[in-house]
């Protein structure tokens, strides 16, 4: 991740509106399953990557799902070109 991705990426979770995402964040540290934990968090940065970045990112399908007509399998390649929603 650049650094200007992590930036933006932070300050998302620093917003007022959005303390309880950052709340939650900071109860990962102390979850006893740190495999899920990570997971969590990993779900967490990717989202609040979605949401502020305007780049393409490549994502790996988990299971398989149809989206606007395309179906996509476990293990496929998908390239998301994302747009910033905030201003």
């Amino acid at each position: 991740m650049l650094f200007s991705q992590f930036v933006d990426v932070l300050q998302f979770f620093l917003k007022e509106d959005n303390s309880h995402h950052w709340e939650a964040i900071q109860g990962l540290i102390s979850h006893s399953d740190v495999n899920s934990s990570d997971n969590t968090l990993r779900q967490y940065v990717l989202e609040a990557q979605r949401l502020t970045s305007g780049q393409r990112n490549l994502r790996i399908c988990a299971s398989e799902t149809t989206i606007d007509g395309w179906t996509f399998k476990p293990g496929d390649a998908v390239v998301s070109l994302l747009v910033s929603t905030t201003p």
